[in-house]
C-alpha cells in the first residue's frame, strides 16, 4: 500500500505473515541530504535513528546515489529514495509519523 501527498508518493507499507516494511519515500536523493541536515541540526538523537533506515547499496547500477547523512556519506537506491522501517515497533511508528508531518510541512523540499 502506498499512499500520495499532492501527487507524490510519501509512506507506504508492504507485508506477508511475517514480516512489516514502513517507508517513507522523499522522491529525489537530495531531498534526503537535505531533511537529514535539518534533522541533525534540530535533533541528534532522531537524525541517528533516521539515519539507520536507509539500507547501503553498493551496487553498480546507474540509479545508486551518494547522499550525506550530516557529512557521512552513503549509497542509496536512486530508484526508491526512501527510508525503510523494517517490523516497526510502536516508537518506530511513533518517529515516523513525527517525520512525515515534518517533511510535508517543510515547503522547499
Amino acid at each position: 500500500v502506498e499512499y500520495s501527498y499532492k501527487s507524490k508518493n510519501i509512506c507506504g507499507f508492504y507485508a506477508d505473515a511475517d514480516y512489516l516494511m514502513l517507508c517513507i519515500y522523499f522522491n529525489h536523493f537530495e531531498n534526503i541530504n537535505a531533511f537529514a541536515q535539518i534533522l541533525y541540526e534540530e535533533d541528534k538523537e532522531l537524525f541517528v535513528w533516521f539515519k539507520d533506515k536507509f539500507p547501503e547499496r553498493l551496487c553498480k547500477c546507474p540509479s545508486n546515489r551518494r547522499v550525506s547523512f550530516a557529512g557521512e556519506m552513503r549509497r542509496i537506491c536512486g530508484l526508491s529514495n526512501r527510508a525503510e522501517i523494517l517490523n516497526p515497533n510502536p516508537n518506530d511508528v511513533e518517529k515516523a509519523l513525527y517525520i512525515l508531518k515534518k517533511y510535508r510541512n517543510i515547503s522547499a523540499l
